[in-house]
């Protein structure tokens, strides 16, 4: 995630505004420099044009710093301006440059800081208090004058700066806002991103599923046609066989004198229990149709009025040979008068 850097100072905005003032600084040395060279009443006119040189120093030396340490630069011109025009003030007798001199401690809180302006200040104050009476075009009376010009000059600064001060801190508390708000919204769609990326991962995982339950349910379609195709084939070549079984034996059963001879009770009688397993079996047959059909939801039930005495006695010969080769028994005990019920006869034998 990127991260914005947040340690820049708040005072961002006067350091914009020193940084464009130096240009005028820069400009103003030039005129001071002229006005030293044809300044009335020197002693000797090289003292003029050498007090200009050295403005003009300042001048050049504040132009090649500027682009690497607009600080620096700040530093080089107040104290150059300081030095100039107290060394002019002191040696050459121009009055003029004491009150220059005066100017230096508004011009440090200018382009540099209130601690630099202070010192500034507090220097010029010591050097109009303590200078020889040599140096200074002043009775020692009025030296309180240039002292109050110097912090007067510091004071008006200090309040012309109050306000772009107060304006860069409103300023610094809406950036830091602002760059809180880009934070969050930079982590808001970040989250958005992977939520985006998440969400067309599951699309995709989706249309696989999808696409995997697709061919699942073509396999068991598949599957359920061939079961189908299978047990119509199973019960087209059981019906064959089964239905000759139970043709031959309803016709025996019937009609027992067809073969020219009376045929054993024992016999007919056994003869009956494989017509009717036959039968059975032939309706078990049915059933496994009927399955298919249940499983596609097509099953019918054929409702009649039955008498569950006659079904229950058909279920039970069909299975009573089964009991007695084991040597048991089958026995029922039904109500005479049971009534008749609308119920499917061969559902409910299957049950029995």
């Amino acid at each position: 995630m990127t991260t914005t850097n947040q340690s820049v100072p708040p005072h961002g905005m006067l350091d914009e505004v020193r940084s464009n003032l130096l240009v005028f600084a820069w400009l103003w040395l030039f005129p001071t420099a002229l006005l030293f060279g044809t300044m009335p009443g020197l002693r000797r006119a090289e003292h003029g044009a050498a007090s200009g040189m050295a403005l003009l120093t300042v001048g050049l030396l504040m132009l090649v710093l500027q682009q690497r340490s607009p600080r620096l630069t700040a530093w080089v011109f107040v104290s150059g301006w300081f030095a100039v025009n107290a060394t002019v003030a002191a040696f050459l007798g121009i009055t003029q440059a004491w009150w220059l001199t005066m100017l230096s401690g508004g011009l440090a809180l200018l382009f540099i800081g209130r601690k630099a302006g202070l010192g500034f200040a507090a220097l010029a104050t010591f050097v109009m208090l303590m200078a020889p009476a040599g140096w200074l075009p002043f009775a020692a009376g009025a030296r309180t004058l240039p002292v109050l010009t110097a912090w007067g000059v510091f004071g008006l600064v200090w309040l012309a700066l109050r306000p772009i001060q107060s304006a860069g801190e409103v300023v610094w508390s809406a950036y830091r806002q602002s760059l809180e708000l880009l934070e969050a919204s930079r982590e808001n769609q970040l989250r958005l991103q992977q939520a985006l990326a998440d969400l067309q991962a599951a699309n995709e995982q989706q249309v696989r599923l999808n696409r995997w339950a697709d061919g699942l349910r073509r396999e068991a379609e598949e599957a359920r046609r061939a079961k189908e195709q299978f047990v119509a084939n199973v019960s087209h070549e059981l019906r064959t066989p089964l239905n000759m079984i139970i043709g031959f034996s309803e016709m025996i059963v019937n009609t027992p004198h067809a073969y020219g001879r009376q045929l054993p009770p024992a016999l007919l009688s056994d003869l009956m229990v494989v017509l009717r397993n036959s039968q059975h079996l032939a309706s078990l047959i049915d059933d496994v149709l009927d399955l298919s059909q249940l499983e596609a939801g097509q099953m019918a039930l054929d409702r009649e009025p039955v008498l569950l005495t006659e079904v229950i006695a058909a279920a039970s010969t069909a299975v009573r040979p089964l009991y007695e080769s084991k040597s048991l028994y089958l026995k029922l005990e039904l109500p005479v008068d049971l009534p008749p019920v609308l119920a499917d006869r061969t559902r409910i034998r299957e049950v029995l």
